[in-house]
């Protein structure tokens, strides 16, 4: 069957490429597992401008590998709160990532609340 969307999609200002192609979902299957190893999806509670939000983030994740790669307002919660949804790039050694997620979730609490975003299944077969 024909695939009608484009090699390349247009690109923010301000995100590399390599984010851009890891945020985007583009590559083989066995690129996109990889790449889903250095993703941490985060849900944060914010019902503020999210621009704001993408500063404070910024300050809190300059100090080490992880790397702020897309924020998007999701959804409403029950109780009326905004939920905006987070990805982040890990830029490190993969034994090194249990440590550096702790270090990231105490940094971003003094912003506002996160929780872990679900991650849809997939059934790649590479």
């Amino acid at each position: 069957m024909f695939d009608s969307t484009p090699f390349k999609s247009v690109r923010p200002a301000g995100q590399n490429e390599i984010i851009h192609a890891l945020v985007s979902g583009r590559g083989s299957a066995k690129q996109n597992r990889a790449a889903r190893g250095r993703l941490l999806d985060l849900i944060a509670l914010w019902n503020d401008d999210v621009s704001l939000l993408r500063s404070e983030v910024e300050l809190e994740t300059d100090w080490g590998p992880f790397e702020l790669a897309d924020i998007t307002p999701a959804y409403f919660d029950a109780y009326g709160a905004r939920r905006v949804f987070c990805r982040f790039v890990f830029h490190g050694e993969p034994k090194d990532r249990f440590h550096f997620e702790q270090i990231l979730f105490e940094r971003l609490n003094r912003i506002t609340s996160w929780k872990f975003a679900p991650r849809a299944e997939t059934t790649d077969t590479d």
